[in-house]
């Protein structure tokens, strides 16, 4: 079998472990309190991987006012709006970020006309 580096995709979802690279070698491998460390090793590199995958987004449309029949895109994640609009690649900042955050910080309903995509 061929050595890959710790923490790599395996192209499979799965991500390859210093045991499941050379079983043989870490066959009996436990750590301290007696748990194996390739089911250790596994969980980390899962909880890893979640934590350099950034936070999740979600996508909403919304209707252009000025533009009747046009629609923007807002990405929302944890911490940040981004809007599709000309106002919003201008200025950094929007009506439809800052209606769709408002709406957001107060766990109410979307702004009339937005839909998450």
């Amino acid at each position: 079998m061929r050595p890959s580096i710790v923490g790599i995709p395996s192209g499979s979802g799965r991500f390859w472990s210093a045991a499941s690279v050379w079983p043989e070698k870490y066959a009996h491998a436990q750590d301290s309190g007696g748990a194996r460390t390739d089911q250790i090793s596994s969980e980390l590199l899962k909880l890893l991987a979640q934590a350099l995958g950034g936070p999740s987004r979600t996508r909403y449309r919304c209707p252009s006012s000025s533009k009747p029949g046009s629609f923007y895109t807002l990405e929302a994640n944890s911490t940040d709006i981004t809007c599709t609009c000309p106002g919003f690649e201008y200025r950094g900042m929007c009506r439809h970020a800052r209606e769709l955050q408002n709406s957001l910080v107060k766990k109410g309903a979307l702004p009339a006309g937005y839909e998450p995509l």
